[in-house]
């Protein structure tokens, strides 16, 4: 799903539920994996599985129009250098379905021990995309707040 086209991203709806599971049956793709307590422990566990999924993170944001950067402490996310030709697919509107794809993301960065990542990605929402008015999604601010709170089970 890494290898899919900008495009293939906006038209196919159910890749986002298999890159970034959470712990939630999802109502739109039924055969979803679910991200269930014991996974997450695995994830807190192997560091090779949360560098998997930064990596869908980082094609993620690509198609969003944003850029990851840095490791640890010192990762961010960005404005990228496509986000005007991604504007009218991911950030138009008052509703866009791309919106509910970003809560899966911060949701399942929380969930999986990736909380730099999650941290950055909602500060980039919070401050840039809402804060400068780059998009009118101030409404869902209050889904992406609650879900960049989510930390794995214990």
């Amino acid at each position: 799903m890494r290898e899919f086209d900008l495009d293939q991203m906006e038209t196919c709806h159910d890749y986002i539920q298999w890159m970034f599971p959470i712990d939630e049956d999802s109502m739109y793709n039924l055969d979803a994996p679910l991200l269930t307590a014991d996974v997450q422990a695995v994830f807190q566990e192997d560091p090779e599985l949360r560098r998997e999924l930064r990596l869908n993170l980082e094609k993620f944001c690509v198609f969003m129009g944003l850029e990851v950067s840095g490791e640890g402490n010192e990762t961010s996310v960005v404005i990228g250098n496509n986000f005007a030709s991604q504007a009218s697919d991911c950030w138009s509107g008052t509703q866009n379905h791309n919106w509910n794809r970003m809560s899966r993301v911060l949701t399942c960065l929380g969930l999986c021990s990736l909380p730099n990542e999650q941290r950055a990605l909602f500060e980039c929402l919070k401050h840039d995309i809402c804060g400068k008015k780059m998009a009118e999604c101030g409404s869902s601010l209050p889904y992406w707040e609650a879900a960049s709170r989510r930390v794995p089970a214990k």
